[in-house]
């Protein structure tokens, strides 16, 4: 992907049972075209992602 973001800065919103695996994803293609990436969510709490399942239980992160 070409870098015609360079320069930019995105903001990536980040709700409760957010993908991570979307989000990091994406961040992390925004920053290889050349973006300054900040996520952000409109919660005062930490929000929740949902990941897959690894065995029996799933693994959660939490971003502030």
């Amino acid at each position: 992907m070409p870098n015609n973001l360079q320069g930019k800065t995105i903001a990536i919103l980040a709700t409760d049972g957010f993908e991570q695996a979307e989000l990091t994803k994406g961040k992390k293609a925004l920053e290889e075209s050349g973006a300054r990436t900040q996520v952000v969510s409109p919660a005062e709490k930490k929000s929740r992602a949902r990941t897959e399942k690894i065995g029996a239980t799933t693994c959660r992160s939490t971003f502030r």
